[in-house]
């Protein structure tokens, strides 16, 4: 009898050791496998808070870039301004190189390959010898035609169609430019359009636009680029000899495609 109940009492505990077991596994339905489980969850919604958190920094980067950028354009185009009024402390032809201590050295040397200022500005790709007018550039101007005192169409929009640009192995400081010059004037009671094939060339040092003549009046066109604003500069008609301005400066604005 006695050994009866001691087989029952080993019985007994084996059922509870195996229920135990079952209870702790991870085996899903048990108390671990829910304890993973709710881990797992929270893990889960911490790494998707975390991706919020680096994605709302990253649209902040992205948005302070584009405030920087807009203000170095500001600041340049500023400084641009200053330097048109007040000069930049070098001779015509001459390139300021800028920093604490003013350097001049000839617009010729610009863009050349040679760092000749010694903090580089000459050799400096995203704003000195950077190229607002590629292949394909449309530049388009409205004038004002009261003011208008030379030229024999008076045209009230004048369009400047960038059609190659080549940049000679023996100056590089200078950007060979073809181009066609559309005039949209009236005539006749009607309005009439002209294209001119021109010439013309870039000063990297100045940021300048110079097109040459392309008729007999010997007026030619000259245009001044913000340091760091690709999208317009300040035009004007001008007399090939003595540089002497036809009328009222104009805006050109690059068209956008």
């Amino acid at each position: 009898m006695s050994a009866l109940w001691l087989l029952l009492g080993a019985a007994a505990l084996c059922a509870i050791a195996s229920a135990d077991h079952h209870a702790d596994c991870s085996c899903p339905g048990g108390r671990q496998w829910g304890s993973v489980a709710a881990k797992t969850d929270a893990q889960e919604a911490r790494i998707n808070r975390l991706a919020g958190k680096v994605e709302a920094v990253a649209e902040k980067l992205r948005k302070g870039k584009k405030r920087v950028k807009n203000f170095l354009e500001e600041f340049q185009e500023l400084e641009y301004r200053v330097n048109e009024i007040e000069g930049n402390g070098c001779e015509t032809r001459h390139f300021q190189c800028g920093g604490d201590f003013p350097y001049c050295i000839s617009d010729l040397l610009c863009c050349d390959g040679s760092n000749d200022c010694p903090n580089g500005a000459d050799e400096n790709n995203a704003t000195t010898c950077h190229i607002p007018i590629p292949a394909g550039t449309v530049l388009i101007g409205h004038l004002n035609t009261d003011h208008d005192f030379c030229t024999k169409r008076k045209p009230t929009e004048i369009d400047l169609i960038i059609t190659s640009i080549v940049r000679p192995e023996y100056l590089k400081s200078r950007l060979l430019v073809k181009a066609n010059l559309r005039l949209k004037f009236f005539a006749e009671g009607a309005e009439q359009e002209d294209v001119l094939p021109v010439k013309g060339y870039y000063n990297f040092c100045n940021h300048q636009l110079v097109i040459l003549p392309p008729e007999s009046d010997r007026l030619g066109l000259v245009c001044n680029f913000r340091a760091g604003n690709d999208h317009r500069c300040l035009a004007a008609i001008v007399h090939e000899a003595s540089l002497t301005h036809c009328g009222d400066d104009f805006i050109f604005v690059k068209e956008e495609h």
